[in-house]
């Protein structure tokens, strides 16, 4: 895969990791409310138009089926 692309991919995660221990309380469970107001969620948001660089086209089959697996873990959240 792309490193540019999976560099990304991986600080969005960190991003977004924050945001997720910062905003769940004691019982495991996400205050989402809270983590659309953090800080580092508008930074997440920012840092996600950057996909927009990635060159998917240049990327095998397997680089992409990858990728878009890591994509979607992320964007579930």
């Amino acid at each position: 895969m792309d490193p540019d692309a999976a560099a990304l991919l991986i600080r969005l995660k960190k991003i977004m990791g924050k945001v997720e221990s910062d905003c769940t309380d004691e019982n495991g469970l996400l205050d989402y409310v809270a983590a659309t107001k953090h800080e580092k969620y508008f930074v997440f948001e920012e840092a996600v138009c950057e996909l927009q660089k990635i060159n998917i086209e240049s990327m095998s089959s397997d680089e992409k089926l990858a990728f878009g697996i890591n994509l979607y873990n992320l964007m579930i959240k």
